[in-house]
């Protein structure tokens, strides 16, 4: 029997002979989104197991998953936080669909002098970042929160913190030989960082500022194309 070519994130114990149970949420989204009919076979996965194949089982009765063989063990993404200034709702989700694509293991959230002020959906947000690991081939989901100052982002500890800075003079990302293993990205709003927080952050030992294009680049484009850019070059 084929496999469906679809993987799904179990947040749940995976071995071979395990038994998951649908919740009316799970099953909606097997049966009527990925369209899988009874006895068919889908790809199951986790950060801490690994991916197996597993048998969707529906009737009147019951809807489950029956996991049936071992494909391969998981690959834990290298640490890599985006520090990223709120943006606009209509950009926000596709921004944390490319960044977990690319790789992020966390995405924060920050408030800053020209940021946008909005309530923020962490858990939409988790199930968008969800839905890209599954399509993507990534087996862990990055760990998003927020919103918090900036200056308490600058606290965390990170080996090298990469800044966009429209107003640097040329990329400094080729001259990085040994990549560290805590590296931190952060993108201001669509107005940029201030004075003051552009000196605060360049002030860090660990802060390496760096040109992205000869554009100025909307926020969402700009993490992207760092995004980009450090996955070719770690």
């Amino acid at each position: 029997m084929s496999i469906k070519n679809y993987r799904l994130y179990i947040p749940f114990n995976l071995c071979e002979g395990a038994i998951i149970n649908l919740d009316s949420n799970l099953l909606h989204y097997i049966s009527i989104v990925l369209r899988l009919k009874d006895n068919q076979l889908i790809r199951v996965f986790n950060s801490k197991d690994g991916e197996f194949v597993a048998k969707f089982s529906h009737n009147k009765k019951d809807s489950y998953l029956t996991v049936t063989s071992f494909m391969q063990k998981s690959k834990i993404s290298p640490y890599l936080h985006l520090g990223i200034a709120v943006l606009k709702n209509s950009v926000l989700p596709e921004m944390i669909n490319q960044a977990t694509q690319l790789g992020v293991t966390h995405i924060t959230l920050l408030q800053t002098s020209y940021s946008q002020n909005h309530s923020l959906n962490i858990h939409r947000y988790q199930k968008i970042a969800t839905e890209a690991i599954e399509q993507c081939g990534r087996f862990d989901l990055p760990n998003i929160s927020g919103p918090i100052m900036l200056d308490e982002f600058l606290k965390v500890d990170l080996d090298l913190l990469i800044f966009a800075n429209e107003k640097e003079i040329d990329s400094k990302l080729l001259k990085v030989q040994n990549w560290p293993e805590r590296v931190g990205l952060l993108i201001g709003p669509e107005g940029g960082f201030s004075l003051e927080e552009a000196q605060k952050i360049q002030k860090l030992p660990h802060a390496l500022s760096v040109k992205l294009s000869d554009n100025i680049l909307r926020a969402e484009t700009a993490a992207t194309a760092l995004l980009a850019q450090i996955v070719l070059l770690r």
